[in-house]
């Protein structure tokens, strides 16, 4: 989903800092915050500057791979 978006943009810049992460067994509770600027182009052809702040509750998940190895992802943001 987010290729299409990338691609309407000129220039972009994602930061994620301040990034807190409480492990209990295979599950992880992170909290992280979040920069984002994106240069658009505006109706008149103009570039427009956007900046986006904000925070991301994240619930993680060790999870078993095939090879049997394990990998962290994202559960629910």
């Amino acid at each position: 989903f987010c290729i299409p978006v990338l691609e309407s943009r000129d220039q972009t810049l994602h930061s994620i800092t301040n990034v807190m992460i409480r492990i209990e067994g295979d599950q992880a509770f992170v909290q992280s915050y979040y920069r984002a600027y994106e240069r658009l182009p505006g109706k008149d052809g103009a570039p427009r500057d956007l900046t986006m702040y904000g925070r991301y509750l994240d619930r993680m998940e060790k999870r078993a791979k095939e090879d049997g190895s394990t990998e962290w992802r994202i559960a629910t943001r």
